[in-house]
C-alpha cells in the first residue's frame, strides 16, 4: 500500500490454477497438521512432537526420492552441531541456575520490587527494557535460559500468569533480535543481501518493530489472546 508500484497485480487465474499451484507444499501442510493436530488432540506431548515432525519429513524425503546419502550426512552433522551448542547453553544456563539458588538472588529480587508497591506493569517494563537490550547482542535461547531463573519468580510474586509471561518472553526476546544499531539478526540479513546497506536495513524493519509494540501491547492489554489455546488444550 505504501508504494504500489514496488509489488503489481498479478494476471488473473483460474480457481483450478490456484489448486495446482499449491501442489508443492503439500508436504509442509502434513508436517503442520501432523505435529499441530497430534498435539492439540493430546496424541503426543510437544516434546515427542518434535521428533514425530523429525520422521515425517524424513518419510516425506524418501517418498519424494529427493534423500540420498550425502544430504543425510549432512543433515545429521547439521543436527549434531544445533544439539551440541543447545547442550552446551543448557549446561551452561543450569550451572548459573544452581548458582542463583545458592545465592537466593531471585527472591531477593522479588522481595526488592514487591516492596517498591508499585504496579505490576512497572515491572513488566523493567523485564521488557532488560530483554530488548539484552536481545541486541545475545542469542534468543542463551538469553531465556540464563534470565528466566531470574525474572519468572518476580514475575510469579506479583501475580503474572506463568503461561502467559512465557509467551510475553518470547515475544520481547525476537523484538530485542530485530532493534538496531546491532540486534542479531539484522546482521544475519546483512549477510544475505551484502549488497544492501545497514541504514536501509535498519530503516526497513522499523514497521516490524513497531508491530511487534504493538503486538506486545496488545497481549498485555489482553491476556485471553495468549492463554486461550493453552486454556483449550487442557
Amino acid at each position: 500500500w505504501f508504494r504500489p508500484k514496488l509489488g503489481p497485480p498479478a494476471e488473473p487465474s483460474s480457481v483450478w490454477t490456484k489448486v495446482k499451484s499449491l501442489r508443492g507444499s503439500w508436504a509442509v501442510l502434513v508436517l503442520f497438521l501432523l505435529v499441530i493436530g497430534g498435539i492439540y488432540f493430546g496424541i503426543f506431548s510437544p516434546v515427542e512432537a518434535a521428533g514425530i515432525g523429525a520422521f515425517g519429513a524424513f518419510v516425506i524425503a524418501l517418498a519424494r526420492r529427493r534423500l540420498n546419502w550425502e544430504r543425510f550426512k549432512h543433515s545429521l552433522v547439521d543436527s549434531l552441531e544445533a544439539a551440541a551448542m543447545i547442550f552446551l547453553i543448557m549446561l551452561g544456563a543450569n550451572i548459573f541456575g544452581y548458582f542463583l539458588a545458592v545465592t537466593g538472588l531471585p527472591q531477593a529480587l522479588a522481595d526488592v520490587l514487591t516492596g517498591l508497591e508499585v504496579s505490576k506493569y512497572v515491572v513488566l517494563l523493567i523485564i521488557f527494557m532488560v530483554y530488548l537490550v539484552l536481545g541486541c547482542f545475545m542469542d534468543s535461547m542463551a538469553m531465556i535460559l540464563i534470565t528466566l531463573p531470574i525474572f519468572y519468580p518476580v514475575a510469579m510474586q506479583v501475580g503474572f500468569h506463568p503461561i502467559w509471561f512465557g509467551i510475553f518472553i518470547v515475544r520481547i526476546c525476537e523484538i530485542g533480535l530485530i532493534t538496531p544499531p546491532v540486534g542479531m539478526n539484522l546482521y544475519v540479513i546483512k549477510g544475505i543481501a551484502d549488497k544492501v546497506a545497514m541504514g536501509r536495513i535498519f530503516r526497513g524493519v522499523v514497521p516490524f518493530i513497531a508491530a511487534d509494540f504493538a503486538h506486545v501491547a496488545l497481549l498485555t492489554a489482553v491476556p485471553a489472546l495468549a492463554l486461550f489455546l493453552p486454556d483449550i488444550m487442557k
